[in-house]
């Protein structure tokens, strides 16, 4: 807002969030940077670990960056380090020096454009993310689960995930895909499925395991099942009339969902996964959370 940016209220914020997170244990610590725009922010945030509050604004660029080495730049990892390196680059102030142009050039993409403006002060809106495209969880087997059977359970309790975490974003799935690795063999099996798009766990659990009748009798090792070709519409067949088994199973689906989200995850269940429930538990990955509700 306005009137947060001012370096006085926003300094008062900065301050008020150190406070509340100290207030939850003594010991724990943050460090906030305050800057013209995300990337000198966190900058700022890096200068002063594990206790500072570091403010960098546009009459201290770039004298506030020459000290850092390129490595202590958000979006400069090993790979374009060396890119810079070769095109003689080595610090930040020699970065800064660059003309727009040249940046865009090394970096190949507009990405390099962005980080011209960015070291200078500029702020933007970060574009769209993409639409999600697949859900999919992967898994490295346990011993007890390295059999033919108990991985296919494996396999339907994360199919069983993906679906719930689909229709909590309001999509619909058009395909399913499965990869198996299996220990002393190169191979992967892969397959896949496409369909007219669904959501109710029935249908896809049916052309998961039409899928999986094809898998080797290998003991496997690595499990991998997707929701692919994901809409936030169904198609529609103007050709056929409704199907009244599916719509049986989309409120059947449905009411699931509102007794798990009511009274606990994983309260009613299909029973085709009640051998696999403790299996695959959910964790956090690298990239956003999953809802408190799934663990």
């Amino acid at each position: 807002m306005e009137r947060e940016r001012h370096l006085r209220n926003a300094s008062e914020i900065a301050y008020a969030i150190k406070h509340a997170i100290r207030e939850l244990g003594k010991s724990l610590r943050c460090s906030v940077g305050l800057g013209p725009n995300r990337l000198l922010a966190k900058i700022a945030a890096d200068m002063q670990k594990p206790d500072g509050l570091m403010v960098i604004e546009r009459r201290h660029l770039p004298d506030a960056l020459c000290r850092l080495d390129l490595s202590d730049t958000p979006g400069i990892g090993e790979r374009m380090e060396a890119r810079l390196t070769s095109a003689g680059v080595s610090t930040v102030r020699e970065l800064y020096t660059l003309s727009r142009e040249r940046m865009s050039a090394i970096w190949g993409c507009v990405r390099g454009d962005r980080m011209w403006l960015l070291l200078r002060g500029e702020d933007f809106l970060d574009p769209e993310p993409r639409k999600l495209q697949t859900i999919s969880h992967q898994r490295v087997l346990p011993p007890h689960g390295r059999t033919r059977p108990a991985a296919r359970d494996i396999c339907l309790k994360m199919l069983y995930a993906c679906a719930e975490r689909m229709r909590k974003q309001g999509l619909w799935a058009g395909g399913v895909a499965v990869q198996v690795s299996y220990y002393g063999y190169d191979s992967v099996f892969q397959e896949q499925a496409r369909f007219l798009k669904c959501q109710d766990t029935i249908t896809l659990q049916e052309h998961f395991l039409a899928l999986w009748a094809k898998s080797p009798w290998h003991t496997p090792a690595n499990i991998n099942v997707s929701l692919t070709h994901l809409l936030a519409m169904p198609n529609l067949d103007l050709f056929s009339t409704s199907d009244e088994m599916l719509e049986d199973r989309r409120r059947a689906t449905s009411a699931l969902d509102q007794l798990n989200r009511r009274y606990g995850h994983h309260t009613v269940y299909l029973g085709a996964i009640h051998g696999a429930r403790e299996e695959a538990p959910t964790r956090i990955p690298f990239g956003p959370p999953p809802s408190l509700e799934e663990f």
